[in-house]
């Protein structure tokens, strides 16, 4: 890959309405965040909630927390 170029993220829908409220379940998924190899160079995007934690670069995690989901269904 040239030096010169900048890497562009994909454009991921947020799970927010047009008022800038929350459409999804109670956990917060924050992302795409930038994912860097050893070598500091870009390598990949990912995803976390902020309520449990889990990471993942699969960008369907914006519309909700599977583990979280999970874990309300037990209560």
């Amino acid at each position: 890959m040239a030096g010169n170029q900048t890497h562009r993220q994909p454009r991921i829908p947020t799970g927010h309405d047009d008022h800038g409220t929350s459409d999804r379940s109670p956990s917060v998924v924050t992302g795409p965040h930038a994912g860097y190899d050893r070598y500091g160079h870009l390598d990949h995007y990912y995803y976390r909630c902020e309520r449990c934690g889990l990471e993942s670069t699969d960008a369907t995690l914006v519309e909700g927390c599977p583990r979280c989901r999970e874990t309300e269904a037990r209560r």
